[in-house]
């Protein structure tokens, strides 16, 4: 049954799956497999009665067990995808709430974890001897359990394995079988479940009365601390050093005051390279001071600055504000979270989703946007109070049908949601779980206007899509898309003009499904993560690929880009994260720490976090270490020109506004969507421009200096400029 109670699905001895309207009692949906394929003996409902994973296809036992799993899309009552890799029947299916992840044990002894989204096997764990009877998944993946039947005269036996290390950690003796077996019934498992907790198992066997409850993990709290090398030293000489930092830093606060960056920088590198004061907070705390000063040059070190607990689930998406000071993270689970950057507080904890893909906090960190897999559509909150704002999808309900089985149809999942800087505009990207949409349409990227809630402009794509980005001046749009080889076709990335829903660019090569998207400052470059364990750079104008960053063990699922764009940051299902330099395509940190698959990952503006998010139901916060470029002050540096043509292009007005009410014409949305004029600016707006320049590596420009530039350019400002060779094809 649903968790709402409103469907339940049923299945006969003859393996016809009947989806039922609770309410009314109505079979509104009936389905199973073709005549030359086998009867389904399993069969789960997702949550919201959308899907359902049986067995019963390929190859059957003489009981009928089939060695394949079905996903069939309950709305339509069509098989979406088979899962071909046992080698013997499957026997028992364990999955996710949030329908990604299942679980199959198999007369081959094996069991397998499957990504439903997209077909794939993740990982395949063997151990066993015998025959599986059973397996249980928790709700977040990380632990799984199998029962085997056992042999004559050898035990059946329970094994508790780490998912994501695909490691058996413990097994369990339930009991010998008799050497011959005759006496039925012998103690084969029947039935193995976790505790809500994750401590306690419970289990059933055959010919037993009795449920047995096993304690899984023990004492966790005796986990031994790890060594750590120690250079003793004695109080005179330990006094000496503590005067040496005293007396650099005061060095350094000096120079500083004065505007010497370059000289400070002198000061506290001398004092860090002190025995033991690498990491002393205050030399730390100085040091991150001078990144909105000083260009960097390379990342020498990063460690766990903290770990953030709360989370029940697998943590999917992570967004930080524009200055670092908070964070919102969505759950697999639904769960949506605030934190406070860097100590960690939660202040607020939102009204759960019915599972979230993807979270974006605006920049000024005052709203909150996130996506889920049920009805309602995107949602729009305010961070302060918890307020939900608007829900997106309610803006067009008069659409939705009125019969019950054909609504779950009319409303597709949102995949990926991003908010523009100004917060005037937001894309939404729609995907299923690998199947067609009633009627065979296409998916889309989606534009809306936050403040009414109107869809302004879609743009189509033929796959999922699964992760879209504005462009800094917010007049394009980049979407990755998922590619589903029952639909043929490829994964790609497309370049979107906003004003005119033109595609611009095609970018082809990966290999496996494109998880996140991003483009540099000046739109001229792209970026990519995908299932084929790389990040790819393209070349916008051209959409040529231009470099392959290789090195991750598993699919890539979130790229971010420093604001200085000479580096790029990588999460991945390897449980690491990846630094990278743009320009050569080195990997030039990796970050270890995490024990689960990395889902998402972001960098505050000014280089001093890096936050993730993993499947171990954590958020983590890593300080980076960047060696700095001493570099004078000075009135310009002609590399910073894109920072202003972008703040240009923003303060520019809109060749027209929207009308109040009503669906605008598609004339009304171009002109609305397109910038035109003389660009005006006030005092405060030149601050945030001055602040962008900083956390770009542009800290040493003196305001005046920029003040002159700015004001040089916008003398003879013709209109926002075109990216030379971006046209349409």
């Amino acid at each position: 049954m649903t968790t709402d109670g409103r469907w339940a699905l049923s299945i006969s001895a003859e393996g016809v799956l009947k989806l039922w309207e609770v309410s009314s009692g109505r079979c509104v949906r009936s389905f199973g497999h073709e005549q030359n394929c086998r009867s389904a003996r399993l069969a789960t409902l997702s949550p919201d009665g959308r899907w359902v994973l049986s067995d019963g296809a390929g190859e059957a036992n003489k009981w009928g067990q089939a060695n394949m799993l079905t996903l069939w899309n309950s709305v339509t009552g069509q098989c979406v995808r088979t899962f071909k890799g046992h080698n013997g029947a499957v026997r028992s299916i364990s999955v996710t709430p949030s329908f990604h992840r299942a679980l199959s044990g198999s007369d081959d002894c094996t069991l397998r974890l499957w990504e439903l989204p997209s077909g794939r096997c993740v990982r395949t764990f063997a151990g066993h001897k015998h025959p599986l009877t059973w397996v249980s998944l928790t709700d977040d993946a990380q632990w799984a359990l199998s029962a085997s039947e056992g042999g004559p005269g050898e035990e059946a036996t329970l094994k508790l394995w780490d998912v994501s290390k695909c490691r058996c950690l413990r097994t369990f003796h339930l009991g010998e079988i008799p050497t011959q077996r005759k006496s039925w019934p012998w103690p084969v498992p029947t039935a193995v479940c976790f505790s809500a907790a994750e401590r306690w198992v419970l289990s059933s066997r055959n010919g037993d009365p009795s449920l047995q409850l096993w304690e899984v993990f023990g004492n966790v709290d005796s986990v031994p601390a790890p060594f750590e090398l120690c250079h003793p030293a004695s109080s005179e000489v330990a006094l000496s050093v503590e005067q040496q930092v005293a007396e650099l830093m005061r060095q350094s606060e000096q120079t500083l005051a004065c505007g010497d960056a370059p000289a400070a920088t002198q000061y506290l590198r001398a004092a860090r390279r002190l025995s033991g004061h690498s990491r002393k907070s205050e030399l730390v705390s100085a040091w991150m001071e001078l990144y909105v000063r000083l260009p960097r040059k390379t990342l020498v070190g990063s460690w766990l600055y903290a770990t953030f607990d709360g989370h029940t689930d697998s943590v999917k998406s992570v967004s930080l504000n524009g200055d670092g000071s908070k964070a919102v993270s969505g759950g697999e689970n639904g769960e949506l979270r605030l934190w406070e950057i860097p100590s960690g507080r939660c202040p607020r904890i939102f009204e759960p989703d019915s599972g979230v893909n993807s979270v974006c906090l605006s920049a000024d960190g005052r709203l909150v946007l996130s996506s889920d897999w049920g009805e309602q559509g995107p949602k729009l909150r305010d961070a302060v109070t918890g307020r939900c704002l608007r829900c997106f999808e309610e803006a067009c309900a008069a659409e939705r049908p009125l019969d019950p089985i054909a609504a779950m149809a009319w409303s597709d999942p949102y995949s990926a949601v991003a908010l523009s800087s100004d917060n005037r505009w937001a894309l939404f990207g729609t995907g299923h779980l690998g199947s067609e949409r009633l009627g065979g349409q296409d998916y889309d990227v989606e534009l809306w206007e936050v403040a009414s809630g109107r869809r302004l402009r879609s743009f189509p794509h033929s796959e999922d899509v699964a992760s879209v980005a504005f462009s800094a001046d917010d007049r394009l749009a980049l979407s990755g898309t998922w590619h589903q080889s029952s639909r043929g076709g490829c994964s790609i990335l497309a370049l979107w003009e906003l004003s005119t829903g033109r595609c611009l660019r095609i970018f082809e090569g990966h290999k496996g499904h494109v998880n996140s998207v991003c483009l540099s400052t000046d739109g001229r470059l792209a970026f990519s993560g995908s299932d084929d364990a790389t990040v790819k750079l393209w070349d916008a104008p051209s959409g040529r690929c231009e470099r392959t960053f290789e090195g991750h063990g598993g699919a890539v699922n979130s790229v971010a880009l420093t604001a200085d764009g000479k580096w790029i940051l990588s999460g991945s299902e390897d449980r690491t994260l990846k630094f990278w330099e743009v320009s050569n395509g080195r990997c030039i940190h990796t970050v270890q720490g995490h024990t689960g698959g990395v889902n998402s990952v972001s960098l505050t503006r000014d280089g001093r976090w890096a936050l993730s998010g993993s499947t171990d139901r954590t958020l983590k916060l890593w300080a980076l270490d960047w060696e700095l470029e001493e570099r004078v002050a000075a009135d310009w540096d002609e590399a910073a020109r894109a920072h202003l043509i972008n703040f240009l292009t923003v303060h520019t007005p809109y060749a027209a506004q929207l009308p109040a009410c009503g669906k605008p014409s598609e004339e009304c949305v171009a002109l609305a969507l397109t910038r035109r004029g003389r660009p005006n600016w006030n005092e405060q707006d030149f601050r945030q421009l001055l602040d962008a320049l900083s956390f770009a590596g542009y800290g040493f420009l003196r305001a005046d200096g920029v003040q002159r530039q700015l004001e040089k350019m916008a003398a003879c400002w013709q209109d926002p400029p075109q990216i030379a060779g971006l046209q349409s094809r």
